[in-house]
């Protein structure tokens, strides 16, 4: 049988017995996918910033400090995929994404991650995810993200210099295939990033906007 068809099977196995666990089954391998960094060559910023910037994985509280899928029924019962997951937790699939993003547009000097060697930055990325996850109702389902970024100097006393909440969402219709799921979660990040980026690149990092 078909993955796609298998995991449709069980969305609708879902919906008519709200809160059943066939969503989670265990006796079968996971499998995983990923949230690439969109291609943003031809974004680019208008001119580089002089300065390093360090980029730290995205907190998630519970449900999204785990790589489960999670998924989100019409009855807002929400529910952990133990076969189909991400390769790593969001919070770290996102950090990854921003650091690949930026370096891609050249919006900083250097962009770096913890544990990289040399200097210590002082200009610093971070966040909180809100939400990662699937939405579905009978005949549709939805990709939603919502992640708020800060960026602050590690200075004494640190200084925060930017922070926004962002939003995306991608709909989904008639196929609820986790291939089409994580398509279109990649769709969401990509538009997020390109947004994201857009603002840390006429951001001047001196006040808190």
């Amino acid at each position: 049988m078909k993955m796609k068809f298998f995991f449709g099977l069980l969305v609708m196995m879902a919906f008519a017995a709200a809160g059943c666990g066939a969503l989670l089954p265990t006796a079968t391998p996971p499998v995983y996918y990923q949230v690439q960094a969109p291609d943003a060559s031809s974004w680019g910023c208008a001119s580089s910033k002089p300065e390093p910037l360090r980029v730290w994985a995205l907190d998630g509280a519970a449900p999204y400090d785990r790589n489960e899928l999670v998924l989100v029924t019409g009855d807002h019962a929400l529910q952990l995929s133990s076969r189909y997951r991400w390769i790593s937790t969001p919070g770290e699939m996102l950090g990854q994404a921003i650091v690949e993003t930026a370096s891609q547009v050249r919006a900083f000097s250097v962009v770096n991650v913890p544990g990289s060697p040399g200097f210590l930055p002082e200009l610093h990325l971070g966040g909180r995810i809100r939400e990662f996850n699937f939405q579905l109702s009978p005949g549709r389902a939805e990709a939603v993200l919502d992640v708020r970024i800060i960026v602050w100097r590690e200075a004494n006393p640190k200084k925060l210099v930017f922070q926004k909440t962002y939003r995306a969402t991608e709909t989904v219709v008639q196929e609820t295939s986790p291939e089409e799921l994580t398509r279109a979660m990649n769709r969401v990040v990509a538009r997020w990033m390109q947004e994201l980026m857009n603002d840390l690149c006429q951001a001047s990092f001196d006040t808190a906007s």
